[in-house]
């Protein structure tokens, strides 16, 4: 696995929206050598040839140079562990690992590491990869908490890892709530939202002060900060959304809310604010001092458990099928359909043609080969799909969107939706997918939450097909432009999630700021 971050592949056949970094998308030829130097290690050699104004020719050129050059602060950021702070973390639970061990497993292909200028620079978020997939890390570490716990007197904690955890008690407690009252709806022949809960939620931005952000002169007294917060969509299942209260460092404010988004029932693009914002303004008063912007909504959400079997989905007709063209193509550099995912697919639904079984069974081999994993930042990922398949794992983001791919190379109609999941005791940011399966419209296919560990054949197939109430749906699609427009490259810029924000046009990024969100209250609505 060392070195590896993606190949830009069919990333630079550059599509409207992309969700991606100029770095990957570009077909400047200045651009294109600076991506081959990439590949090759040659981090500084690459950044000089981007600094070099003589090899620019154009307006454009020069944008794409200073987006290209942030890119690669950001690979580098990803990989700024070096061989000494990685070894200690690793002993802190392996008490006995050493240097060579780490060098061992880095021949083996067990840590995620790149070569940069002849370094080796180490994922800032191992070992947590390693804990996961590494099986000699996870029986040294598994030996050393037994050795531990044997000390104290105690037994070693066998829980699984958080985002392993498919035996959720709260969550799956919740999905068979949903089923019942899904196939309720259906025998009574209403509709398929259940089960409605209103819920409150306090969301947070702070800026840092200026020293303590990357670059301690770009926020200035007088300088113009532009935040964009992410604000819930009025979308199927999710309605009656209000902004409650927002203030900027505790003044009451009144933010630019973004139009809601439309057209998101049928075969057309979705229109409108697809990925939605609010979006505040202040002038920095004080560069010392940090400056929070907050937020207050409530809106209501509801499960959604249409009753799905393969006797009553039927095939997109060939009007279908032209109507849903947008929902069924490639979109590069993120959404594509290379070799190994078109071949895989094709062999896995082979003569099928009936929809739901051949969602089914992608959905199948995917719960049983894609695993979870800590993703790199989006900007720094040259392609979703091209990622996720080289390396059979990827977060919910990586996940869902390279489902969407391998849905929409047999013919399925596919789209990627994100925001965050509240099940109580596990919020936390997360994306998914949509298919849609005639009559019964787009439903929710969820990857990375994929078949739970329930004996209720409900709860374990619930999310092929069906979403849970506890989620907040912000974006409907990716890389859609915020409301208003961001001027530079976003620090997410397929997603939104965390937020977005620019001092006097220029992006800060995660380093620079903040976030988090607090699920305040939950009702059930009768």
């Amino acid at each position: 696995m060392c070195g590896l971050i993606g190949s830009p592949g069919k990333a630079e056949q550059a599509s409207n929206n992309p969700g991606a970094s100029l770095l990957w998308t570009s077909d400047s030829p200045t651009i294109v050598r600076a991506r081959a130097m990439l590949e090759r290690g040659e981090f500084a050699q690459a950044e000089e040839l981007l600094r070099d104004g003589t090899s620019l020719t154009f307006d454009a050129d020069r944008a794409e140079r200073d987006e290209s050059l942030e890119t690669i602060r950001r690979v580098r950021r990803e990989f700024s562990q070096t061989e000494g702070e990685l070894v200690e973390s690793i002993r802190k639970t392996i008490e006995d690992f050493t240097a060579d061990d780490l060098r061992r497993l880095v021949d083996e292909g067990q840590v995620i590491c790149r070569e940069i200028d002849g370094e080796l620079g180490y994922y800032r978020r191992e070992p947590g990869v390693m804990v996961r997939f590494c099986d000699e890390v996870k029986r040294r570490r598994g030996e050393w908490d037994e050795r531990r716990a044997a000390d104290k007197g105690a037994v070693a904690s066998s829980a699984p890892l958080l985002d392993e955890d498919r035996s959720n008690f709260t969550l799956n407690n919740h999905l068979a709530e949903i089923a019942l009252a899904g196939q309720a709806a259906a025998e009574a022949g209403q509709s398929p939202i259940v089960a409605p809960r209103r819920f409150r939620v306090r969301y947070t931005l702070t800026v840092l002060p200026a020293a303590e952000q990357t670059d301690h002169e770009r926020m200035r007294e007088g300088s113009q900060l532009s935040v964009w917060l992410p604000f819930p969509q009025a979308y199927r299942q999710q309605s009656d959304v209000v902004l409650v209260s927002a203030t900027i460092d505790g003044q009451p404010y009144q933010p630019q809310i973004a139009p809601n988004a439309t057209g998101f029932d049928g075969p057309l693009p979705i229109g409108g604010s697809t990925q939605r914002t609010t979006y505040y303004e202040t002038t920095v008063a004080d560069p010392a001092k940090p400056i929070v912007f907050e937020q207050v909504f409530e809106y209501t959400m509801a499960g959604h458990y249409p009753v799905i079997t393969e006797d009553n989905t039927r095939e997109l007709t060939e009007d279908e099928r032209d109507a849903f063209s947008h929902y069924l193509a490639e979109r590069p550099p993120h959404l594509v359909f290379n070799p190994e995912l078109t071949s895989l697919a094709k062999q896995l639904v082979g003569n099928e043609t009936n929809p739901y079984l051949k969602a089914k069974a992608l959905f199948d081999w995917w719960d049983a080969n894609i695993r979870w994993v800590p993703e790199f930042e989006y900007a720094t990922i040259p392609s979703f799909a091209d990622l996720c398949m080289k390396r059979k794992r990827g977060d919910c983001g990586v996940q869902s969107l390279t489902l969407v791919s391998m849905m929409r190379s047999v013919g399925i109609p596919a789209r990627w939706q994100s925001g965050f999941t509240t099940t109580p005791g596990k919020e936390n940011l997360h994306d998914w997918s949509e298919i849609y399966l005639p009559p019964h419209g787009w439903v929710v296919a969820d990857p990375s939450y994929g078949y739970r560990t329930s004996d209720n054949p409900d709860v374990k197939h619930f999310y092929l097909g069906h979403m849970d109430a506890y989620r907040i749906i912000i974006n409907l699609d990716y890389g859609q432009e915020l409301y208003p427009p961001k001027k530079s490259l976003r620090s997410e810029p397929a997603d939104f999630q965390r937020g977005e924000v620019e001092v006097d046009g220029v992006n800060l990024y995660f380093d620079d700021w903040t976030w988090g969100f607090e699920v305040e209250s939950i009702e059930v609505v009768e």
